[in-house]
């Protein structure tokens, strides 16, 4: 279930955090230069990285559809559902554009 109608666009780069939009702000609280240049693994929580993991393997392409946790300037893991694309652009670097936007889980209290 989509908990807001806000979203956060971002592209990340051989695993970086290359671009986001300013929407991070309202969606997270944070700044988009907080994300700039993080490995997109250091801003997911802990528990959740390995069902990310995977879309950032090695020469793996294709379409990104998970709900994972993202830490909100309160200190708070909100679920964000993470949809993109991880393709290989025309330098032969690995890129995925991802849209991430706030849900809310019934079972995330059992998560």
């Amino acid at each position: 279930m989509i908990a807001g109608a806000a979203s956060v666009s971002c592209v990340v780069r051989r695993g970086r955090i290359t671009s986001v939009s300013d929407t991070s702000r309202e969606v997270s609280g944070f700044p988009p230069e907080r994300y700039l240049g993080r490995l997109v693994f250091d801003v997911i929580h802990a528990d959740d990285r390995p069902l990310i993991m995977r879309y950032f393997a090695v020469g793996w392409t294709g379409e990104i559809d998970v709900v994972v946790r993202l830490e909100d300037a309160d200190g708070s893991w909100t679920w964000r559902r993470v949809r993109g694309s991880r393709t290989i652009d025309a330098s032969g670097e690995p890129t995925a554009s991802l849209t991430l936007q706030k849900v809310e889980l019934p079972d995330a209290a059992s998560r």
